[in-house]
Order: C-alpha cells, then sequence, then structure tokens
C-alpha cells in the first residue's frame, strides 16, 4: 500500500500529461517528469457566431463538494466537474470538509478514502450519523478494494469511483449518480 493520500499519484501523472498542454497551447509530448503538470481542460466555445440579443440556454448546475487530501487530484475532480457547470466547493481534510457541509449543504460529496487524519470512512460516518447532512449522497474516490469498499459501503457511501479514472467516464459516472440519487439531469438554480 502506498500510505495515506499516496494512491492516486501514478493516476494523476498518466491523465494530467494525457490531457496536458503547453502555455502556448501545443499538446504536452512528455510522460516523464518529476513534477505533475497542471491539468488543462479546453472551455467550451461557439462554433458560430452569436449575439447577447439570442437566447443563449443557462446551464443549470448542482453544488459538488470534493474533499481530498492531495490537491493535484483535487484540482483535477475541480476541474472536470466545473467544465460540466456545476458549482465546486472543495476542501483538504475530513475536519474542512464538515465544516463546509454545515455552511453550505451541497447536492453531492466526493471524498477520498485514504486521508491523514479524519479518513474518507470516518467523514462519510459523520454526515449519515448528523440529521441534517444524513440525506446528502456520497461518493468515495478510492484506489482501495475490498474490505475498505465494503466498510465505506456499510458507512453510507452511494456509490466508489476507483482510482485512477478516465475523465470521460468519470464525468459520464457522475452525470449518472446526480440523475438517479436526485432525481434531475441538473439542478434548477434559485
Amino acid at each position: 500500500m502506498a500510505g495515506p493520500g499516496r494512491g492516486a499519484k501514478p493516476a494523476v501523472r498518466a491523465l494530467t500529461t494525457a490531457a496536458s498542454v503547453t502555455r502556448s497551447g501545443r499538446p504536452r509530448r512528455s510522460v516523464i517528469g518529476v513534477d505533475y503538470p497542471k491539468l488543462v481542460v479546453a472551455r467550451w466555445r461557439p462554433i458560430l457566431p452569436y449575439s447577447r440579443s439570442m437566447s443563449v440556454p443557462r446551464p443549470e448546475r448542482f453544488t459538488i463538494l470534493v474533499i481530498d487530501d492531495d490537491e493535484l487530484v483535487r484540482e483535477m475532480v475541480v476541474e472536470l466537474l466545473q467544465t460540466e457547470g456545476h458549482r465546486v466547493l472543495s476542501a483538504s481534510s475530513g475536519e474542512d470538509g464538515l465544516a463546509t457541509v454545515r455552511a453550505v449543504r451541497p447536492d453531492l460529496i466526493l471524498v477520498d478514502h485514504h486521508m491523514p487524519g479524519m479518513t474518507g470512512h470516518e467523514v462519510v460516518q459523520r454526515l449519515k450519523a448528523d440529521a441534517s447532512t444524513g440525506p446528502i449522497p456520497v461518493v468515495a474516490l478510492t484506489s482501495a478494494g475490498g474490505e475498505d469498499v465494503h466498510k465505506l459501503s456499510l458507512a453510507g457511501a452511494v456509490a466508489f469511483i476507483p482510482k485512477p479514472f478516465d475523465p470521460p467516464e468519470f464525468r459520464r459516472l457522475i452525470a449518472d449518480i446526480l440523475s438517479v440519487t436526485t432525481g434531475r439531469t441538473r439542478r434548477t438554480e434559485s
């Protein structure tokens, strides 16, 4: 075992390198490096010209909290979710994540299983033990399997996304989980 919070680093390198571009906009060709380059995801741009007077649909969104001690993984997940139009909050520890949940009730929580201090399992247990946060669906992001996944399931996690994950597949899984847990494809802004 790689140790708390370290299980996903090789996947982040492979995933990030595959999706990275240089500052000039050219694809990054190197897959070898000591540092992990930041994931850069292309923003949507209209193909046809449009004017401000045209009606352009505004995407509706969900509020999603990402709790992960690994900054690179956290930034990558936040970026992937933001490109789908979601409002994304992040926390670097279980304690910070619980404080964020109390301040802003998200529609979905993604939590890393292996974190120092409060583990993802403990976060799920505390969320499910509180009547105000218990109904919020929690998804575990984990490179673990077997007994750890079973414990998270018993604690109340509704789904598991194994690390490493493929960005398009990750987006599809999140959309499916939100559809099933909320009964909506997107949240309507109030």
